[in-house]
């Protein structure tokens, strides 16, 4: 599960419902531009410390593919906003 930009809360988790706490059962990849917000209730096997329109960047700039898919940003870079801010992406422990 790749969530990008979301709080991991009780409104976008269906009472913390949807996933199993504080480690679930979904692999989960968190990108959040606040740091405090990663790991904050469910421990993501990825935490990128990174803002939107960053992380899109960062997708495109290096996009990832496997067999027979299309590559990822082929799908998220369409409705991707732009940013002239040039920062990138940091995993958070």
């Amino acid at each position: 599960m790749l969530v990008i930009g979301a709080r991991l809360g009780e409104m976008t988790t269906g009472a913390y419902s949807l996933l199993e706490a504080p480690v679930p059962n979904q692999t989960l990849i968190h990108v959040h531009a606040g740091a405090e917000e990663l790991g904050r209730v469910y421990r993501p096997a990825l935490a990128i410390n990174s803002g939107y329109p960053q992380f899109v960047e960062a997708l495109e700039k290096n996009p990832v593919e496997e067999k027979n898919h299309p590559p990822l940003t082929t799908s998220i870079s369409r409705g991707a906003s732009r940013s002239p801010c040039r920062a990138s992406c940091s995993t958070a422990r």
